[in-house]
């Protein structure tokens, strides 16, 4: 048994944007009749490949790596160089270094827009960085520091850089904000938001009692392609007894999928047990655990006929004076509650 909120999208486009790849070479820095001449170390600033304004503090321009490349000095606060604006975002970025003149292995620190990325290392020889999953959409910036508040994390080093490349930024197919559940009696609520759906078919709600094996229990529509967010919620009626796990599988039209995190909801489960549901006589009322209930039993109309509390297992209730007709029985417990309809013959 189940109940799936409808929602409203409140936007909707379809199309996937793409952005092209970039890179620089250094094929445009001065590297003869500059000033600063070439071997010596100041500001650089120069057109990049991709039209954008790059920016080199404390740099030289007289090393080679694959071709022409900026040195940054070592021992000098606030060392980089910096792209300037580069539009549509980045999916993965790819450098060349090497530690030039004397000195240690180490690593420098690569930034999009002010957040670290990651290192990149040097050493005698050029060394070739990826970070595959960027992943940054926007407008970006690419710093490359060789000194961070006059204390550099990879030992002061004189490193070169030559190659910088970088992927388009592709949008996931889901952009997940939250995914949420809340144990209730008897009843566990999951919610979950997305940000951006692009090719999405739909939501496959999976369950564990371990966290291993999942089953799939609902499936849930998504809603193609959006770029507001969009809030979903289901009701699980049945849960485990126990702890539950839950992850969703989400579904694009052409099969690929992808998994959100897993997450947990504890859940003591009432089981009570009312029957027979047609008798003369008696009826049995059995709970899972000893505890105190409250039992009413009402008609048709809702007129109370019967009020009284139970404590044991199982209790046995005599409707042998009871008019013949429908009836209801409802056990209000302590874990749970529980209604049935009764037939007295």
């Amino acid at each position: 048994m189940r109940k799936i909120f409808p929602l409203t999208l409140l936007f909707v486009i379809t199309g996937l944007s793409i952005y092209s790849q970039g890179n620089e070479t250094m094929n445009n820095i001065c590297t003869s009749s500059c000033s600063p001449a070439s071997s010596s170390y100041g500001q650089r600033i120069w057109n990049g490949q991709n039209g954008s304004l790059w920016t080199a503090t404390n740099s030289r321009t007289d090393q080679t790596i694959n071709g022409n490349a900026i040195t940054m000095n070592d021992d000098v606060s606030n060392t980089y160089v910096e792209s300037g604006i580069i539009l549509g975002g980045i999916g993965s970025l790819t450098i060349t270094t090497q530690r030039k003149f004397t000195g240690t292995t180490s690593s420098i620190d690569v930034l999009i827009n002010g957040v670290s990325i990651g290192t990149a290392p040097l050493g005698t020889d050029p060394i070739t960085t990826t970070f595959a999953v960027v992943n940054i959409g926007g407008d970006v910036v690419i710093r490359v520091n060789n000194n961070i508040g006059g204390s550099n994390s990879g030992g002061q080093e004189r490193v070169a850089i030559d190659d910088i490349t970088w992927t388009g930024f592709v949008p996931l197919p889901v952009k997940w904000t939250s995914f949420t559940v809340e144990a209730k009696p008897n009843t566990n609520l999951l919610a979950w938001t997305t940000a951006t759906e692009i090719n999405n078919d739909r939501f496959d709600i999976e369950r564990s009692s371990n966290g291993k094996n999942f089953k799939t229990i609902e499936t849930v529509k998504g809603q193609g392609d959006s770029f507001k967010n969009v809030d979903y919620n289901y009701e699980d009626l049945s849960p485990i007894s126990g702890s539950n796990y839950y992850r969703l599988k989400q579904v694009d039209f052409d099969g690929k999928y992808e998994y959100s995190d897993v997450i947990r909801a504890d859940n003591i489960v009432s089981r009570i047990n009312i029957y027979p549901t047609t008798s003369y006589d008696y009826i049995t009322i059995d709970m899972d655990e000893q505890q105190v209930a409250s039992v009413i039993v009402f008609n048709e109309v809702g007129q109370t006929i019967k009020d009284m509390t139970i404590s044991e297992i199982t209790t046995r209730i005599d409707i042998s004076d009871l008019p013949n007709g429908m009836y209801f029985v409802q056990v209000n417990a302590q874990s749970g509650k529980e209604i049935k309809k009764i037939i007295k013959q």
